[in-house]
């Protein structure tokens, strides 16, 4: 594998600076070895008082993404509202390239896919952060698959009841049975046989890396306005977000942001789920699974481990996450508490992140749901006014 990686934007200088927070970064070391990168989003004129908030991205993404709307960003709501914001990047994503033994350049740097995310690096994370804040627990957003590998962790996990306070999935990627986007529902069709062909070929693991091909697609489409026009047009159709409510400085920062790197097996096992119909763990094939699960089938992760409460956001127009499916993790869930349909119909899936509708449509309410579930009523006290001023809006 050649090396790759184009520079990723700067988290404090790009989007936290002009909003006067700093940051600091923290590495976090996996059980497996992988070296992870952790931000604590600070204000530095207030002390935050408030609970402890965990963000999690999801695939081909970084971080970056509850940022890049500025003012208007998840991070920035939450931060204004006194919340003390946390963001992870999960192994193989702009921000965490680096192992205690592997280079990012070896193939088997990539050998992972969602559920090695789920089982080492959020519970490395989650215990991080409140070992370092002395707080008992935490509450945890998710986008996509930042919502998938918390469910895999809680499957897996079930002491972790007691570490995470409530749960905001914003469409998150679990069952997947009814993907609307036609192009992944094709490609889901072949996915044994695009992995025989990626094992037998030795092909890199690694996907949406800095290889020759993506240098010119982020050259060409940053070279002037039309083809920057042309360029999230396109990323919008796979992607699936309205283009009518990202706004223009948006639009060249979600270019070079997306897609972030990730391991090709992270996609194989979304493929798989939109092909079993199930949650379950990766197919390795029948033989491989005897070995690895005493069964020719990959178990299913046990939701009813989730005793949290949790809530659900879905999009209409979300070419990923279908609202029947997010019907149906709804009904394996002990806490539910609600499932939230944005009320826009145009509203898709990277619109959680990129869309400036997103804090009256999904942040106001993401606002109400911290704090009816903070610890203690001293704690509420010291969430910040601009919450209710968010919930009322």
């Amino acid at each position: 594998m050649s090396a790759f990686y184009l520079v990723a934007l700067d988290i404090h200088a790009q989007f936290l600076e002009p909003l006067n927070y700093t940051v600091d970064d923290f590495d976090i070391v996996t059980k497996d070895g992988y070296i992870l990168q952790l931000y604590h989003v600070r204000n530095e004129s207030r002390a935050q008082g408030g609970p402890v908030v965990y963000l999690q991205h999801g695939l081909l993404s970084s971080c970056a993404d509850f940022c890049v709307t500025g003012q208007k960003s998840l991070v920035a709501i939450l931060m204004e509202s006194n919340y003390d914001v946390w963001m992870g990047n999960n192994r193989g994503s702009f921000y965490s390239t680096r192992h205690t033994n592997l280079s990012v350049t070896d193939r088997s740097y990539w050998k992972f896919s969602w559920h090695e995310i789920g089982i080492y690096d959020i519970p490395a994370f989650i215990n991080f952060i409140l070992d370092y804040t002395k707080q008992p627990s935490l509450h945890y957003i998710g986008h996509s698959q930042g919502s998938t590998v918390f469910f895999v962790m809680m499957s897996s996990f079930p002491e972790f009841n007691d570490k995470v306070r409530s749960m905001q999935a914003l469409a998150p990627a679990v069952f997947m049975s009814h993907v609307k986007n036609p192009l992944v529902r094709s490609l889901a069709k072949f996915v044994n046989v695009m992995t025989f062909t990626w094992r037998t070929l030795q092909l890199d693991e690694v996907i949406a890396g800095d290889n020759l091909f993506n240098r010119i697609v982020k050259v060409i489409c940053q070279s002037n306005d039309f083809s920057k026009d042309i360029c999230s047009n396109i990323l919008c159709a796979l992607g699936g977000c309205n283009i009518e409510t990202i706004s223009e400085p948006v639009v060249p920062l979600v270019l070079k942001l997306s897609p972030a790197p990730a391991s090709v097996y992270q996609v194989f096992h979304f493929a798989q789920e939109i092909n079993s119909g199930r949650f379950c763990e990766y197919d390795f094939g029948p033989k491989k699974n005897l070995q690895r699960y005493a069964s020719i089938k990959p178990p299913s992760y046990n939701l009813d481990n989730v005793k949290i409460p949790v809530t659900l956001y879905t999009g209409v127009s979300d070419l990923f996450v279908n609202i029947r499916d997010v019907e149906k993790l709804g009904s394996y869930l002990a806490k539910l508490e609600d499932i939230i349909e944005v009320p826009d119909k145009k509203f898709g899936h990277m619109d959680f992140c990129w869309g400036e509708e997103a804090r009256d449509l999904v942040y106001a309410s993401i606002l109400q749901v911290i704090e009816k579930h903070s610890a203690n009523q001293s704690e509420k006290k010291n969430i910040s006014s601009k919450a209710v001023e968010y919930a009322e809006a």
